[in-house]
Formats: structure tokens, C-alpha cells, sequence
């Protein structure tokens, strides 16, 4: 971690670190657009509506705006325990979980792309698992969102057989975390 003074300001670094840092600051600020408030108010399926504790985060089944031309991301359901079978058996002290997500892009928005490479998995340790394509299905198939449409499917992480999933985390056009319950709900069976 670094720390910082106050003679570690920008005047105080050499002219071309200096160069470097307003141009990646001034790229990030021009590709990435969000909404005016992160604090954002959300429809859930059940028709109710769920203020954010926190900006950026959310819970699972919360769908999130990203931008201002339209664009959303979601996460709309989490399984553990994925049992694939003895062919696709995790390895050894591991075990699946799963979220099932959606990004859409505007009507306007051109070469959005997503894919699982996204999205992570925070334990209650604090660690991260990245997401991959595969073994829950459909699987998220990633790639570039037509203006208008939307991809979804199932991002698979392989985590700590006694691992505890806190949250789920997009890391896009900005960061977003949907933090799971202590007992996550079981998606795999429909309820009436």
C-alpha cells in the first residue's frame, strides 16, 4: 500500500509520470460515463423498490443502470454446489458457484462488450475468485452487445470448499457489488 505526504503531490513527480497521469485520467474520464448518483433506486421482480445501503452495491436481482444511454447490468441469480457430474468434478477441496447475469446495452450504445472475465466473487475471508465460462449452463458466451440487445447466462467460479460467497462484483464501466445474504437463496427449483 502506498502512502502519500504532501510533497507527493502531482507538481513533485517527474514531467513525463505527470504527462502519463493526466492522460490516462482524462481516457478513464472520457470512456466512462455514469449516472449523475451511484445511490440508485431499483425495481426488484417482486415489484418492490430497494434504496442502495451504499453507493454500488446491491442485492441479487437488483437491476443496475450503468451509463446514461440505457445500458444495465444484473445479477439475477446465484446457486452453490454445482454438481456437474464426476467428468467436470471440481478440483480437489473446491466446489462451484454460480451467478447468472445480464448486461444490456442502449439503444444507442455501440461496442459494448461483456463477458464473465467481469466479474468476481468475494468471499467472507475477503478474497476474490475471478469468473470463467463454463461449467454451469447456458454459460455466459461474452462478447459485444448489439445496440438494444442484451447477453446473459451463468458465470461459474471455483472457490474453497468452505468458502462463504459475501458478493458478487462487476468490475465494467464501473464498479458494482451485489451482496449476497448469509443463506443464499436455492435458484434451482421454482417456487410457486
Amino acid at each position: 500500500m502506498a502512502t502519500s505526504s504532501a510533497t507527493d503531490g502531482p507538481q513533485n513527480r517527474p514531467p513525463l509520470r505527470r504527462w502519463l497521469g493526466v492522460l490516462i485520467s482524462g481516457a478513464v474520464l472520457s470512456g466512462c460515463r455514469s449516472t449523475a448518483t451511484h445511490v440508485a433506486t431499483t425495481t426488484k421482480p417482486t415489484g418492490s423498490t430497494t434504496t442502495a445501503r451504499f453507493p454500488d452495491e446491491f442485492v441479487v436481482g437488483d437491476h443496475v443502470p450503468l451509463g446514461d444511454a440505457g445500458g444495465s447490468v444484473t445479477v439475477e441469480a446465484i446457486e452453490t454446489g454445482i454438481d456437474p457430474g464426476r467428468l467436470f468434478a471440481p478440483p480437489r477441496g473446491r466446489q462451484y458457484f454460480a451467478a447468472k447475469v445480464k448486461g444490456c446495452a442502449g439503444a444507442t450504445e455501440h461496442g459494448i462488450t461483456f463477458d464473465a472475465d467481469y466479474f468476481s466473487v468475494r468471499l467472507a475471508n475477503h478474497t476474490l475468485s475471478d469468473g470463467a465460462e463454463g461449467v454451469k449452463k447456458p454459460a455466459l458466451a461474452g462478447g459485444t452487445i448489439p445496440p438494444g440487445g442484451c447477453l446473459d447466462g451463468w458465470v461459474t467460479f471455483t472457490i474453497p470448499k468452505d468458502g462463504q460467497p459475501t458478493a458478487v462484483i462487476y468490475d465494467g464501466s464501473r464498479q458494482v457489488t451485489w451482496t449476497l445474504t448469509a443463506d443464499p437463496p436455492d435458484h434451482t427449483t421454482p417456487t410457486t
